[in-house]
């Protein structure tokens, strides 16, 4: 179960770091009304993209042990990427700010 919660900690904070990376280099913009957090809370929101290892883990391990922790693995590791993903985006709002 940690295992998949730091896979998914780590896949979120590299393309955090991808991101701020392109836009330092030049190779992307960040679009305006756009903020780091924001980027951070939709890259934590997309953990929850992993729940569809329940459906592979059912192929995978079909009824064993290893499927039930599996299940309870992704479930925790969604869990805390919708949790996080809303902490972080509870407190912007959808206005542009001036910039």
């Amino acid at each position: 179960m940690r295992v998949r919660e730091r896979t998914a900690a780590a896949a979120e904070r590299k393309a955090n770091w991808a991101s701020w990376m392109a836009v330092r280099s030049g190779l992307a913009v960040l679009p305006t009304g756009i903020s780091w957090r924001q980027i951070a809370g939709v890259g934590a929101l997309a953990g929850i993209g992993f729940s569809v290892s329940i459906f592979i883990t059912d192929l995978a391990f079909s009824d064993s042990p290893e499927a039930a922790q599996a299940k309870i693995g992704v479930t925790a590791a969604a869990l805390v990427a919708s949790v996080l993903g809303w902490l972080l985006l509870r407190g912007t709002s959808g206005a542009v700010p001036a910039r």
